[in-house]
């Protein structure tokens, strides 16, 4: 086992980063021995739907995105260059057992003191206490979740409720679920449901978004080309039929298919499309509105990014930063796009684009910075107070040409208040990146963070 000093930097470049997306509202804001800032995560039943605020996105999109100034005590916030190796540090997961071997994992979570990272195969899910030193091994444990249910496995996304984390089943329809009052080893804290029990078509997912009282399931195309959006209610029995139900987005456009994530507003939920694996010419971001029924068609509005860029035409992850709904940039032609929540949703002005150096998910926010994981090589960072389109606006480092134990690609990240945490796909080498003191969650009205 080992922890990585990660050293050497590149300049201002263009790029997005990768990441899926679940999202969850951050309440009574604790600070753990590590100094990672994080939510009590020993709270009884699940929350309940919080009352849904005026104007297009629930919540006050008047405010500057992002936080640069001072913490909620009025302290000063300090957010550090994401090109500075200083800040960067890693663990290899081969000392806590995890295969050095192409690790796979596909997503990332964080419950307000645990750091937890899933993999597509059915291999070991992985759990840091940011309350232990990132180095120690006795801060880490896993899990096989696989070895409670056979279809556990192939995760693809993740999100808290605030008492449950739910896997995202990326190759079935079995959703896991991990109560975090047990404990993280013991079968009694695990639990599954087969999505196609409801609907044969529930299943192949690709991230997962909770709106206070929901969690919705963003379908991938899975063989074939479906929008059917899953939805569980948090209030029910988790392993009743009757708690789950599904929509098929197909319904309202035809184009609105195979999507990659998604995020909330504190009104609307929005799942980013993937049209690289998707059939029609079109790359159709799906929204709902949480105001009304799920099943009525009403509910549902499209529209297309490729209106506003004919090369903006598939997307990875999403996130909502206080006003702006971001889509990673997931296709060949690496574009990312950027809604504003305080215009219209159909009005191409209300839209913006950017062309990145690559393909790359969104990631995480952390009260000014948007990050974008890679697949490939290079960590992407957006400065919100900056303009979307201009270069100067991003940065990047290329965590992967620092140190042999590093990986060449990372899928997913997860923000605990101070450190963003990268999940590797191609190795066992997680990446973390102090990028802010002290530690704090976002500041902003309606603020949900946004992971894949």
């Amino acid at each position: 086992m080992r922890v990585l000093a990660l050293a050497s930097m590149v300049g201002m470049a263009a790029t997005f980063v990768g990441a899926c997306s679940s999202v969850w509202g951050f309440q009574n804001l604790v600070v753990g021995d590590s100094g990672a800032a994080g939510i009590d995560a020993t709270s009884g039943d699940a929350p309940a739907p919080e009352a849904a605020a005026d104007g297009p996105g629930g919540h006050d999109a008047g405010a500057d995105a992002g936080d640069a100034t001072s913490d909620s005590e009025g302290g000063a916030i300090v957010y550090n260059d994401m090109t500075d190796a200083s800040f960067w540090t890693a663990f290899d997961l081969a000392g806590v057992g995890v295969n050095s071997a192409g690790a796979g994992f596909h997503s990332a979570a964080f419950d307000g003191r645990y750091v937890y990272f899933f993999p597509w195969e059915p291999r070991l899910v992985a759990r840091y206490d940011t309350r232990g030193l990132f180095a120690a091994a006795s801060s880490w444990a896993t899990y096989n979740a696989n070895s409670s249910d056979a279809g556990s496995y192939g995760f693809f996304g993740a999100t808290f409720d605030g008492r449950y984390l739910y896997l995202v089943p990326n190759q079935n329809g079995v959703v896991t679920r991990y109560d975090t009052q047990g404990s993280f080893t013991a079968a009694s804290s695990w639990s599954t449901f087969n999505a196609t029990t409801v609907n044969a078509g529930a299943n192949g997912f690709i991230g997962a978004v909770f709106d206070g009282r929901y969690v919705y399931l963003v379908p991938n195309y899975n063989g074939g080309h479906d929008g059917i959006v899953t939805r569980y209610d948090t209030n029910s029995t988790f392993d009743a039929p009757s708690s789950w139900a599904t929509f098929d987005t197909t319904t309202v456009d035809a184009n609105a298919n195979a999507f990659f994530g998604g995020s909330f507003d504190g009104r609307y939920v929005y799942f980013a499309p993937n049209n690289a694996n998707a059939s029609g010419p079109a790359a159709v971001v799906a929204r709902y509105d949480t105001q009304a029924s799920f099943s009525a068609t009403a509910s549902w509005s499209t529209f297309d990014v490729m209106s506003v860029r004919a090369t903006a035409n598939s997307f990875g992850g999403s996130l909502f930063d206080g006003r702006y709904i971001y889509l990673g940039a997931a296709g060949p032609n690496g574009v990312a796009a950027r809604y504003d929540t305080m215009g219209s949703f159909g009005a191409p002005g209300s839209w913006a684009t950017f062309a990145t150096i690559g393909s790359r998910c969104c990631a995480g926010f952390d009260g000014r910075y948007v990050y974008l994981t890679p697949y490939g090589t290079g960590v992407a960072r957006y400065d919100t107070l900056g303009t979307f389109g201009a270069s100067a606006s991003w940065s990047t480092f290329d965590v992967t040409s620092l140190d042999a134990g590093v990986g060449s690609g990372f899928m997913g990240a997860a923000f605990d208040g101070q450190y963003v945490y990268l999940a590797p796909y191609f190795t066992s080498v997680v990446a973390r990146f102090e990028a802010k003191t002290p530690p704090s969650m976002p500041n902003l009205p309606g603020w949900s963070g946004s992971f894949l």
